[in-house]
């Protein structure tokens, strides 16, 4: 078994010759945190924009293709419990909530309907290959669409330092960044990344509904795993503000 991540030509290798035998698993997630308190992420047409915008099969392909990352519209990962396909975000949307393409006509009427046309985001990331690469094709779509990107890159160190919480001064518009939990379960992706005032949740997202739904399926995780795993599923179609951000 390989962990998503492993050397590229090492997967490669082992999928020609031993095709039977190897099993590629991943429980992280790769993904852009969006600001919801300042512009223009503020907006949430500018953050669907960039949802639609974004061309997921070529990020995956960025990545290493289908032996390193697989295409998805959200924090949870595929296949992981409490996890459930959605995707509005797409040229064609339909009840199996799959990721079709990028509908980029979409997304710059909505930038332009924002006014943030020109708006200036900046985006920050650690200089490491998986997301850098992710991060400059950020860069190019937000260009495509109307905006004015630039690209912070940062030691693993000074990201955190800097990215994590201290200086409201310096906090980003927006952050590439990488979740692989600790648990293998929705809360452990959910709760950090959308809980209401954790220095974790990079897009200072708080929403009462969502944050109601993640308290009740806390309390039933460790009695009734199966109806937490409901909730969990349910708990991002249901928020009345989607949360911020794009996935892989």
């Amino acid at each position: 078994m390989l962990a998503a991540g492993s050397p590229l030509e090492r997967v490669r290798d082992l999928l020609a010759r031993h095709t039977s035998q190897v099993h590629l698993r991943s429980a992280g997630t790769l993904f852009m945190a969006f600001d919801t308190t300042k512009p223009p992420f503020d907006d949430i047409r500018v953050r669907r924009a960039v949802n639609y915008a974004v061309d997921r099969a070529r990020a995956a392909e960025l990545l290493g293709g289908e032996a390193q990352a697989a295409v998805t519209s959200q924090v949870i990962p595929p296949n992981l419990h409490g996890y459930r396909r959605f995707c509005p975000y797409t040229i064609d949307p339909g009840p199996p909530g799959v990721w079709t393409g990028p509908d980029r006509t979409r997304a710059v009427e909505l930038v332009v309907e924002s006014g943030a046309a020109g708006a200036q985001v900046e985006i920050w990331t650690i200089d490491e290959p998986l997301v850098r690469v992710i991060a400059e094709h950020l860069v190019e779509v937000l260009t495509d669409i109307g905006l004015e990107p630039s690209l912070t890159l940062e030691t693993p160190d000074e990201f955190l330092a800097e990215v994590y919480p201290t200086a409201p001064d310096r906090e980003p518009i927006a952050a590439v960044i990488g979740w692989f939990p600790d648990y293998p379960f929705a809360s452990s992706f959910l709760e950090p990344n959308f809980r209401c005032g954790l220095a974790s949740n990079l897009s200072r997202y708080c929403e009462p509904a969502l944050e109601e739904r993640m308290r009740e399926a806390r309390q039933l995780q460790a009695t009734d795993p199966a109806g937490a795993a409901a909730i969990w599923r349910t708990s991002i179609a249901r928020s009345r503000r989607r949360p911020p951000g794009f996935r892989w």
